[in-house]
């Protein structure tokens, strides 16, 4: 990366045994207090111990009445997510999932997402599963389970470029699943290249034909793209962004390629360049705000001062579904597009704004940037009494 509640009412259903217990649908129920959560948590130990010996049944009913008590229990939530997953009660498992995301809003981990995602491929709705992991992967880029899983559902919901893509990205950062993921990568391949030659693209169904040769008998060798990654890990970027050059050359879709040219370019000191290979990137894969928020920066450095400032506006408009938090760094690079233009007092705004979002991984350079700001502001202030006094 470059640097610089919704509420509930309670709806019963008959569960194992005869048991009666209550899930939740939206509705008016009091969310619950500290002081609720605290006993909650208390209350919680001794149904974890039901959990870790695999003990459902009687985990259940347990869980079931800490929510009764307090229904925003994110613990009680997964511990019940889980035993239903265990016990094969997918459309229970997925309420209770789902409810834990939901309680959680901005503050939702990428473990929540995938737990999901797995209780939906279960019950074999493979395209709501995807959609969980993709936001999973938003938060964890490079997680092998991730992506390895999200492979596999792109592949099940026919979107074999992306499951040809994510499944490259996995097989290059997790090398210890290999084995795993290139059987997959070669069937993937061969989807996308069936898939190509129905359209009558004819050209990229060649190229996956090759991609699944070399991967179908690929035995410890290397591919093309992990030879760029290779030359770019070494520092020799120049080498490394021809070989991406190459690359989307042959496949305007592979949207790792372009971020990877994206980064090389701007190691090399060719901003324009960059901010334009960010550009396509993101084309492909317009909800990465960190990288959009990285394209702003070196569009800045480019001199593209105006243009940035309004990359950054629009983003944030058409993003801010996604929350503060998520699109915190475009915040920031917005503050550094507005200070390339001299507005300091707003670029000082946008950085606070920065602060205020959640986003942690660039708050010292924010406080530095409004430390900054503060000097040019008072700076012109000085400037313009002097001028005012004729000095």
């Amino acid at each position: 990366m470059r640097k610089p509640r919704t509420v509930y009412t309670k709806i019963c259903l008959s569960l194992l045994a005869g048991l009666v217990a209550c899930t939740w649908g939206v509705g008016a129920q009091a969310e619950c207090d500290s002081e609720r959560q605290n006993e909650a948590n208390r209350a919680y130990q001794e149904a974890h111990q039901f959990i870790q010996k695999q003990q459902w049944d009687l985990a259940i009913p347990r869980l079931q009445s800490i929510l009764d008590f307090c229904p925003e229990h994110v613990y009680s939530l997964r511990g019940l997510g889980l035993a239903y997953l265990k016990l094969g009660r997918y459309d229970l498992a997925i309420r209770a999932y789902g409810r834990a995301v939901e309680v959680q809003g901005e503050d939702v981990v990428a473990a929540d997402y995938a737990s999901l995602a797995k209780a939906y491929a279960k019950d074999k709705d493979y395209q709501a599963a995807r959609a969980e992991y993709m936001k999973a992967q938003q938060q964890l880029p490079d997680d092998c389970g991730i992506n390895f899983n999200l492979g596999i559902l792109h592949m099940a919901a026919n979107f074999t470029t992306q499951a040809v893509e994510t499944l490259q990205h996995a097989e290059q950062t997790c090398p210890q699943l290999r084995e795993q993921i290139l059987p997959q990568l070669t069937k993937a391949c061969q989807k996308a290249a069936d898939q190509q030659r129905k359209i009558g693209n004819l050209d990229k169904a060649a190229h996956y034909d090759q991609l699944a040769k070399q991967y179908g008998s690929s035995a410890g060798g290397t591919t093309a793209y992990a030879q760029a990654v290779a030359s770019m890990k070494s520092g020799d970027y120049k080498t490394a962004s021809k070989q991406f050059e190459q690359l989307v050359a042959q496949n305007p879709q592979n949207a790792n390629a372009y971020l990877s040219l994206a980064r090389c370019y701007d190691q090399l000191g060719q901003k324009a360049k960059s901010a334009d290979a960010y550009g396509s990137y993101l084309k492909l894969k317009p909800n990465d705000m960190a990288s959009t928020a990285a394209m702003i920066q070196v569009m800045v450095e480019a001199g593209q001062c105006s243009a940035a400032q309004a990359q950054a506006s629009a983003a944030v408009a058409s993003h801010k579904s996604q929350g503060q938090k998520a699109i915190g760094k475009v915040y920031y690079a917005w503050g550094k597009a507005l200070e390339c233009n001299g507005d300091y007092e707003e670029a000082k705004a946008k950085f606070s704004r920065y602060l205020a979002s959640g986003d942690t991984d660039w708050v010292a350079q924010a406080y530095s940037e409004i430390g900054r700001m503060d000097q040019y502001i008072d700076y012109n202030e000085k400037k313009k009494q002097k001028e005012a006094q004729g000095g």
